[in-house]
């Protein structure tokens, strides 16, 4: 299926889809597959089994979840209903397989965007019984405490199949954006690559400038025209394609502008690394990053959808290997990009929380 919340959307509803095997007139469930979301507003996958040791029905009505058996959920990394994931289509694909009578090998998983999110192997959902298999998949637009305010999600090309088909086109990605040096008073022309996805595609700036003179033409993603300002701009870059599916993607880059005479000095203060790790005990994000030369140096991230969450370091640092934790718990679970500036060095990069 296909999923949008609309601008402005608030609030997490819960219910998405579910599969089950509904197992006589009083609306026993022999299973439930559920996709709905956790507190934290990513998707999750919350199997449970009606069936006994038996092998006998042990619901008596429909939702019977005192009598339920729980299997184990499992979250998924894109937090679709939080705020700055709105007025975004996504493709959303959920696959139930139920055990071999007597076997402990169902499965449930899902995707997004052609993204597995969570997935959980050897389930046993229906033990021994062989009654009914799934026999109900429902698509829900309920919210249990009501919604927040009147507003409206819409679902899309929903179809039901008995293997993946895939979101339709590969992920859409920039080609590495190494654009060439530009010299001051001179034309300077470049257009920005990106595959994947489906052209025409739209190009945006975030976190940066262009030099003054120099522009981004949004939708054939030419940089382009004249400056008579020397330095090194850094700036990030966003692309979305052109499917009602919105796919977004995003690469640092930065532009040297110098005097025709000039030569450029590549003995700049260079980054060794950066790396991220998680801590889901304290929410904490792990950041090391290595100096060769001293520089000041700058830290940015922003969400999937390039929107700025922050500037975690703005300092001027000595050579050599640095370390610093940094309170992830205002961040919601999923991916993430950042920018990372040393002197004239400009390098950028992805990362996931999950906690």
């Amino acid at each position: 299926m296909y999923l949008k919340n609309q601008k402005g959307w608030e609030g997490n509803p819960a219910k998405l889809t579910r599969a089950t095997s509904f197992a006589g007139s009083d609306w026993s469930q022999a299973m439930i597959a559920h996709l709905w979301s956790d507190s934290r507003g990513n998707l999750l996958i919350d199997p449970a089994s009606g069936i006994g040791e038996n092998g006998n029905v042990i619901t008596t009505k429909y939702n019977d979840f005192e009598n339920l058996i729980w299997l184990g959920y499992k979250s998924g990394i894109t937090p679709i209903f939080n705020e700055g994931y709105d007025d975004i289509w996504y493709c959303i694909e959920a696959h139930i397989r139920l055990n071999d009578p007597g076997s402990e090998n169902g499965v449930q998983e899902f995707w997004i965007d052609n993204n597995h999110e969570a997935g959980k192997n050897n389930l046993n959902f229906v033990g021994t019984y062989t009654e009914y298999a799934i026999n109900a998949v429902f698509f829900e637009n309920y919210w249990n405490d009501g919604s927040l305010k009147l507003q409206e999600r819409y679902f899309d090309n929903i179809v039901v199949s008995r293997s993946r088909i895939g979101c339709g086109c590969s992920p859409l990605s920039i080609s590495p954006p190494n654009l060439p040096d530009a010299t001051t008073n001179t034309a300077y022309s470049y257009f920005l690559q990106a595959t994947g996805g489906f052209p025409e595609y739209q190009w945006q700036l975030f976190g940066g400038d262009l030099p003054p003179g120099i522009t981004l033409d949004e939708a054939t993603g030419e940089v382009s025209g004249t400056t008579s300002q020397t330095g090194t701009f850094t700036f990030g870059i966003g692309v979305r394609d052109s499917d009602a599916i919105v796919r977004y993607d995003t690469s640092g880059a930065s532009l040297v502008v110098t005097n025709p005479s000039s030569v450029a000095n590549n003995s700049v203060s260079k980054a060794l690394n950066v790396r991220f790790n998680t801590n889901s005990f304290d929410k904490s994000i792990d950041i090391s990053f290595g100096l060769q030369h001293p520089a000041s140096v700058q830290l940015v991230i922003f969400n999937s959808i390039g929107g700025n969450m922050g500037t975690i370091i703005q300092e001027y640092s000595d050579a050599g290997n640095h370390q610093i934790i940094y309170s992830g718990s205002h961040l919601s679970t999923g991916i993430y990009f950042y920018t990372f500036r040393a002197g004239e060095y400009f390098g950028s990069g992805k990362f996931i929380i999950s906690y």
